[in-house]
């Protein structure tokens, strides 16, 4: 054989090396776009390097030079270097027929097609070196920053992958007889296979996208004793990683604390287990079975099935779609739940869920025990608060429904939400916006509601409010009672036939209406309010003016069986609606014994108002005009404190008035202190009580 020497420190390029002729290449030689034909040989020696090279079928490359470029082989290559280590990349690709032994892969990629085969490839660098294998690669050693990524048709045998390097065995490859060192790691994707491989502790064993199929139980995370997985047997202490696996009927995939898992579909019979310290994400569970232990996590997880929240357990953003349902049990937590038409979460009793969204079609239930905060139901969406069960924070709206038999605090009810308290149940410090509606059945209560302009509040047949700030609308029914109720501006609070109000305070703008057969009793405070009265006033009870105006409006004077007090002020009045103001009323108060009550009497025609009055009052004093709509104002100007205790006081000292006169004048022939002594004239005013 012929031996052509390149030497240090020259390039030679666009040789051809032919049959039966060697070109050697010394240390710091360069050898550029060269062809080795059938026969012939090119060595690279150590230092020397090889750029662009072809090799054809029968020809020959050894090193332990280096390659950079592209080269490729169809003859034989053996010990050479692809990449400079120095920085520049190298590819080299055995194509079919060839052969490469011993290739070390530094800053490069190694391509093994099909009908290729390589032994003892070496693959480490920081730089991260690769081989894809469509062929046959036997014995690669796999280190730190190296990849050796078998695809369909390829198949790698007796691969050893120490810490920091990676195999992968995509859909139609396989690999054989693998170790996996501590920190090494090998992935098998869908459709990849795997025989007798061995994962060491402290090896990482990735499944993705494959089938879990029926009566095969696959462990991710750490392993405890050593188990099998298809073909890989995995020690103590060995770690798997699952990612987009789907779990068949009778399928079971366990996911431990160490690894994890991401995008399972769990099919209808199939079934994941998450334990503690472990977390999944992205699970599809389409008709089957996800269930979080203590201590475990499922985040973004889709339901089409079941995912069971078990003690201790959490599920964070989970989506119930149509047929699924998430089970939340005592000591669990549901965050930010989504539930969807045809979807329903449980939350048992001692569980808890935190932020569920309730869409049209989906339904939450909180058992005895539950606990739900912060949820919010939306059009079509329904939350059942069971006896016992608490929620608390939520926002009702446009349509959602809350339905309570439980504790319900601080709800907002907004925009054609609904919020209906059933018998037994408690709703406190809810507030109602306008196009938002409570509903208190018989036996339920409502403790401090809000009611803001445009919403609506109902007491129905044996429910009670009280405490209710009222600037909307809030209707007491039959058999139903109201206490406490402060009326503000634009509010409008309605007694109904059968219902029963105490103790309600009317601010100005505000408006109180009891209706026939309505029934008003204890203290109704007028604070510039109106009060309209169709229906009764209690015995004993008490309308109390209080500040300037107010109308006490009352459409039947004899149902009215209560006392009014406070009336001082020419801007406070008694509205007599059946009384068309006229000529003919007359007005006349009749002082009761101890001056401190009284029963005023207005008579209109056949007609006749005996109202009892709290204080001290004078006929004189009281005027009637026209409400300016059919009835009749009674009221009683203001005059000057104490002036009627004067007038009694002189009268005691035996110092009185012409007959009628209503005032005291100069006396002639009186007797006493001030007999013959002139007397400054007062008119006979009232001594109010205020």
């Amino acid at each position: 054989m012929t031996t052509t020497t390149i030497s240090s420190g020259v390039t030679s390029s666009g040789l051809i090396v032919s049959s039966g002729n060697e070109l050697l290449v010394l240390s710091g030689g360069v050898v550029d776009t060269t062809t080795v034909l059938s026969g012939g040989a090119l060595t690279l020696s150590s230092g020397a390097l090889g750029n662009n090279l072809t090799v054809s079928s029968g020809g020959e490359l050894d090193g332990p030079g280096e390659l950079v470029g592209d080269s490729y082989v169809a003859g034989q290559v053996s010990g050479v270097t692809v990449g400079d280590p120095g920085g520049y990349l190298g590819y080299l690709e055995i194509q079919s027929g060839g052969s490469a032994e011993g290739v070390t892969v530094a800053p490069g990629h190694l391509q093994i097609d099909s009908g290729a085969t390589a032994t003892g490839t070496v693959l480490s660098n920081p730089a991260e070196p690769y081989d894809e294998v469509y062929g046959i690669a036997s014995g690669s050693i796999v280190g730190s920053g190296g990849d050796e990524n078998v695809n369909s048709g390829g198949e790698s045998v007796g691969a050893i992958v120490s810490s920091g390097g990676s195999e992968a065995v995509f859909s139609g490859g396989l690999i054989v007889g693998a170790t996996i060192q501590s920190g090494g790691d090998a992935t098998v994707y869908v459709s990849g296979a795997d025989e007798a491989v061995h994962v060491s502790s402290g090896g990482l064993f990735f499944l993705q996208g494959g089938v879990i199929s029926s009566g095969v139980k696959i462990t991710a995370g750490l392993i405890g004793p050593t188990t099998t997985i298809g073909g890989t047997t995995l020690s103590s202490g060995a770690i798997v990683d699952s990612l987009n696996q789907t779990v068949a009927r009778g399928g079971t995939l366990v996911v431990t604390g160490v690894g994890g898992t991401g995008g399972t579909t769990v099919s209808s019979g199939g079934r994941e287990v998450v334990r503690s310290g472990a977390s999944v994400d992205g699970t599809i569970v389409s008709g089957g079975n996800l269930t979080v232990l203590s201590g475990g996590t499922a985040s973004e997880t889709v339901q089409g099935g079941t995912l069971t929240v078990s003690s201790g357990g959490t599920a964070s953003r989970a989506t119930i779609s149509s047929g699924g349902i998430e089970q939340v049990l005592a000591g669990a937590l549901a965050v930010g739940t989504l539930v969807s038409s045809g979807g329903e979460a449980m939350v048992g009793s001692g569980a808890s869920t935190s932020g569920t969204i309730i869409l049209g079609g989906g339904t939450e239930i909180i058992s005895s025990g539950g606990v739900g905060s912060g949820t919010t139901v939306l059009a079509g969406g329904v939350e059942v608060v069971l006896a016992g069960g608490t929620e608390a924070g939520a926002t009702v709206s446009s349509g959602g429904g809350v339905t309570l038999d439980g504790t319900d605090e601080g709800a907002t009810v907004v925009n054609g939400g609904v919020l209906t308290v059933y018998a037994g149940a408690t709703a406190s410090g809810t507030i109602i916006i306008s196009g938002g509606v409570e509903r208190v059945l018989s036996g339920g209560a409502e403790i401090g509601a809000i009611v803001s302009s445009g919403g609506v509040g109902a007491i129905l047949s044996g429910g009670s409010a009280s405490k209710t700030i009222l600037a909307g609308g809030l209707t007491v029914s039959d058999g139903a009672t109201a206490g406490g109720t402060t009326v503000l501006k634009g509010g409008t609070l309605t007694v109904s036939s059968g219902g029963i109000d105490s103790g309600a305070t009317v601010s100005r703008g505000g408006i109180e209406r009891v209706l026939p057969g309505g029934l008003a009793v204890g203290t109704t405070t007028l604070a510039g309010g109106t009060a309209t009265i169709s229906g009764a006033v209690a015995s004993g009870a008490i309308v109390a003016f209080y500040r300037s105006g107010g109308v006490l409006a009352l459409a039947d004077p004899s149902a009215f069986a209560g006392e009014i007090s406070g009336l001082t002020q020419s801007s406070q009045k008694i509205d007599l609606t059946g009384f068309a103001y006229g000529a003919g009323e007359t007005v006349s108060w009749t002082e009761a014994a101890g001056n401190t009550s009284g029963t005023l009497t207005i008579t209109d025609g056949a007609q006749v108002a005996s109202l009892t009055l709290l204080g001290d009052y004078v006929t004189s004093n009281f005027t009637l005009a026209s409400d300016a709509q059919s009835g009749t104002y009674v009221v009683d100007p203001p005059s000057l404190a104490g002036a009627h205790a004067f007038v009694q006081a002189m009268a005691s000292l035996g110092v009185t008035g012409p007959s009628g006169s209503g005032g005291l004048n100069p006396i002639s022939g009186g007797h006493g202190l001030f007999a013959n002594a002139p007397i400054l004239t007062v008119a006979n005013r009232e001594a109010r009580r205020l």
